[in-house]
């Protein structure tokens, strides 16, 4: 099989979406060049100046352009939108020459395609002279002026387009490109009637039979992209042929790299722990690194999701569902690898990690070269006799399931005893040690789920219901300001927890 034919087999999805995404542009380009060019146009009527028509339309086609850019498809195809740019990654090595060829052709049909349908649509509006297709010309400056007009903005695209994608600002590469064409738009069209895109000057050209000039949009925007990548080459920096690149989509062009026969594997980096630490962690790096290709990162969390810990208490009284507090970790990182094991050893002579076996009894050694511990803390009950035998722990998703569950079964156990007036005052008196933050908040939704459950049991009386939170310091919330811990602590007594200061366990 021929590489063209083997490159079509295995990436049309992302030729069809370049066609799309420019099939868009155009239509979104003769859409707005009715409404701002037509003399019927009511905005025409109303925007009588020119240049205040261009900036309005700038505005337009360049949030299309941004639009276009991170919609699903743009971040899977890379939304080059232009061969000029196809151009200037395959002059960096970026995209195969096969890649380029079609991501050019399906370019320009798609524009084709774009003009077409807005000509059906907008019928006789489009054709009109005043709007004519949105064909672009040179100004009144000539020929020469709009050969180097347009050379200059094509350079300066690229140039922003390599620079912002390839910094910690990758994620804005898409506002940038749609920023300079907004600008472009308003000031530099009436020197060259601003194209920059072979593909958008030949669809209007071809379907108004105006070929007047378009020899400048053929030669002048590769040139000027052909010499932001030649410069920007200098750098040896790698890089990926994406405007944006999208960890949740599958890049053609980071696979074709890895294909290439010599290629160095990509340094892992190995994170341990799935809470906040890790996953943010894990985010902000696939972020920085992801259109390098060099890197790549595994995660290493005990359970497959993460738990938004400060709603926690919530999951006491039902306040909130548990799939409102739980998210994936698989859609949090997407294409990161994950692996869902305790850690049982760290060798940092041999850079390896050791987890624990999983359903098969066998560990599993992860190489790295760069490692972050972000493993969090655990309950610590050394030095507190009886509280491991006794006291329920809150940290993590079961603890807050666990203790829900012992209120319950409490309260259906003082319900029906009868025998043992103090084991009825035990099991209706609840205990929270602590009051920081965590203890603050676990008290007060424990308090009001007692209470709004014990309405379901006749033999019981709310009177009868004890909570009461212990904590060693002169006043709660030791966090925030007294007036602000005075305010909680008169909320807590009114709803009937009884505050126990300079207390220890």
């Amino acid at each position: 099989m021929s590489a063209l034919a083997e490159a079509f087999r295995r990436h049309w999805p992302e030729y069809l979406m370049e066609a799309a995404g420019l099939a868009a542009f155009m239509i979104s380009a003769c859409f707005f060049a009715v409404l701002l060019e037509h003399p019927a146009s009511p905005v025409h009527g109303v925007v009588a100046d020119p240049a205040a028509r261009r900036a309005l339309g700038g505005l337009a086609m360049g949030l299309t352009a941004v639009a276009i850019i991170y919609s699903p498809w743009g971040r899977q195809s890379g939304a080059h939108l232009n061969p000029g740019v196809t151009l200037g990654f395959l002059r960096l090595g970026w995209i195969p020459r096969a890649d380029a060829a079609f991501y050019a052709a399906f370019q320009v049909a798609g524009a084709i395609a774009g003009v077409l349908l807005a000509w059906a649509v907008l019928g006789a509006r489009l054709s009109h002279p005043a709007t004519r297709f949105a064909v672009t010309m040179p100004g009144t400056a000539g020929p020469s002026a709009a050969l180097a007009a347009e050379a200059a903005i094509s350079f300066v695209l690229m140039t922003a387009v390599l620079h912002v994608s390839g910094s910690r600002y990758a994620r804005w590469t898409g506002v940038v490109a749609g920023a300079l064409v907004a600008l472009y738009i308003a000031v530099e069209a009436p020197l060259s009637g601003m194209s920059m895109n072979p593909a958008r000057s030949f669809a209007s050209a071809l379907v108004a039979g105006d070929w007047t000039a378009l020899w400048i949009y053929f030669l002048a925007p590769p040139l000027g992209m052909l010499l932001a990548a030649t410069v920007y080459a200098r750098r040896r920096s790698r890089g990926c042929a994406k405007l944006v690149h999208a960890a949740d989509k599958r890049c053609i062009f980071c696979e074709e790299r890895a294909r290439r026969p010599g290629t160095a594997s990509p340094r892992r980096i190995v994170i341990l722990g799935g809470g906040f630490g890790g996953i943010f962690t894990a985010r902000r790096l696939q972020q920085l690194l992801g259109g390098k290709g060099d890197y790549e990162i595994v995660l290493v969390s005990k359970e497959n999701y993460f738990v938004f810990q400060p709603m926690l208490p919530e999951v006491i009284s039902g306040t909130i569902g548990l799939t409102d507090l739980v998210s994936p970790i698989r859609q949090l990182v997407p294409g990161a690898e994950i692996h869902v094991r305790d850690v049982e050893s760290i060798d940092p002579e041999r850079r390896t990690v050791t987890t624990a076996p999983g359903f098969l009894p066998h560990a599993h050694t992860l190489p790295y070269d760069h490692l972050v511990l972000a493993l969090g803390t655990v309950t610590d009950f050394r030095g507190l006799r009886g509280l491991p035998e006794h006291a329920l722990p809150f940290k993590n998703l079961q603890d807050a399931l666990d203790l829900r569950n012992h209120v319950i079964r409490a309260l259906d156990e003082a319900a029906i005893e009868r025998h043992d007036e103090r084991l009825r005052r035990q099991l209706l008196t609840f205990v929270v040690a602590g009051g920081g933050f965590s203890g603050v908040e676990v008290v007060a939704e424990l308090n009001d789920f007692v209470r709004e459950v014990a309405r379901s049991y006749p033999s019981l009386d709310a009177n009868e219901i004890r909570v009461v939170l212990l904590h060693s310091g002169e006043r709660i919330l030791p966090e925030v300001s007294a007036d602000l811990a005075v305010f909680a602590q008169g909320i807590l007594i009114r709803r009937g927890i009884d505050i126990r200061f300079k207390t220890h366990l």
